[in-house]
């Protein structure tokens, strides 16, 4: 990496604190997002007002862009340009843009951190598009597992060349890079961590949805769910600068299926992923604030899941209605793990979600799983007794 490049990777938000990564990640999509939206406005015009040209110079912006400049400059090749050129003419031009992040994961393996950022904001980008492909969520997914890589692969260097510094005195120098070294390893640590906790498979089946069609539907078609929205939100919520989209099929669902308990196993999940990310950040930084506010999504994904349980009522028979048991239980056992961590002692109310999701847990202790989250949550149930008793 060139003196130039390494600068400039360096000045990256999330470079200079890992545990920001998602928030950056979101705000710096407002700019391609602004880009879009002028774009489609200008040819919006143009079609009203055929006499009038409203050309778009978005070659003029600097640095990263919804049409991959930056990203086709790394690659350097004519199809690269190519693709670009297509993107410069045609913002809206999806397929170009696809192709141009395919090209990356295929031939870009000498590419360095900044074009995987590119790349991630563009696969982002892409996922936000009302018209959602299988093709699109699994770029992402991809896209989101690579740049987590080189950010972890970058900060591990980091981390080592800090090390090599360290003479074991106790100068002022010697303290500033002490304090650096205690930055990097937590920092490390959260985005090791949350290559484990967003590691997903990509979806299987090549399906496509139209949102803004079922935005307007009173009852979806089936093989909308199950091909659809169902395996996509699941992915969706290990991805976690997917919001706009995540957003709009949980409320697609939320409208046109308020009886089936999928619509608050998906939304409790995406309130787990979220939970789990803030708990690894409150760990890593020792700030209480993390921990409430991981107690506080953990509360948001109980309230969802527990609509679930009690619309499937005490005779699971379905696939869904023994994953919305394992969830409920699950998010019980992880909410109980918040208050020590708080530390706050563990509320009768809350003791008794978790008897109460032990008694769920039997109904499915055939299932993988089940039997052991059961025994931790009696564990965790005469534990919070114990200590409120003494």
């Amino acid at each position: 990496m060139d003196t130039d490049t390494l600068k400039l990777v360096r000045m990256l938000p999330e470079v200079q604190d890992p545990f920001q990564l998602f928030l950056v990640l979101r705000n710096d999509l407002q700019k391609p997002r602004s880009q879009l939206r002028n774009y489609r406005r200008v040819q919006f015009s143009s079609k009203a007002l055929k006499s009038i040209q409203h050309p778009f110079h978005a070659s003029h912006i600097e640095g990263f862009d919804a049409m991959g400049n930056r990203l086709a400059g790394q690659l350097n090749t004519a199809q690269a340009r190519e693709l670009s050129a297509r993107l410069e003419a045609a913002l809206d031009d999806s397929e170009a843009r696809l192709d141009l992040l395919d090209l990356l994961f295929k031939e870009g393996s000498q590419c360095n951190l900044i074009a995987f950022r590119d790349a991630y904001l563009l696969a982002t980008l892409e996922a936000e598009a009302t018209q959602l492909s299988t093709r699109k969520l699994n770029l992402l997914i991809l896209a989101q597992q690579s740049y987590l890589q080189k950010l972890g692969g970058f900060l591990k260097a980091d981390q080592a060349n800090t090390q090599e510094k360290l003479g074991g005195g106790k100068s002022t120098s010697e303290t500033i890079l002490e304090a650096q070294l205690r930055r990097l390893k937590a920092g490390l640590g959260f985005v090791a961590e949350s290559l484990k906790l967003l590691k997903q498979e990509p979806l299987r089946h090549d399906y496509t949805l139209n949102l803004k069609e079922l935005r307007n539907l009173s009852k979806i078609p089936f093989g909308d769910i199950k091909f659809g929205l169902d395996p996509m939100l699941r992915a969706a919520s290990k991805l976690p600068t997917m919001e706009m989209n995540r957003q709009l099929m949980l409320d697609i669902l939320r409208r046109a299926e308020a009886r089936n308990p999928i619509v608050g196993y998906h939304e409790a999940g995406m309130y787990e992923i979220l939970a789990q990310l803030q708990m690894v950040i409150g760990v890593g930084t020792h700030e209480t604030k993390h921990h409430q506010r991981t107690f506080d999504l953990l509360t948001q994904g109980l309230i969802a899941i527990r609509h679930s349980v009690n619309l499937v009522g005490d005779m699971p028979s379905k696939p869904i209605d023994y994953a919305c048991f394992q969830k409920y239980g699950q998010l019980c056992y992880e909410a109980n793990s918040a208050y020590i961590l708080l530390p706050f002692p563990v509320p009768p109310e809350h003791q008794e979600r978790m008897r109460h999701a032990v008694d769920l847990l039997s109904k499915i202790s055939d299932k993988p799983q089940a039997q052991g989250l059961q025994q931790k949550l009696a564990q965790a149930v005469a534990t919070a007794q114990a200590k409120h008793s003494s």
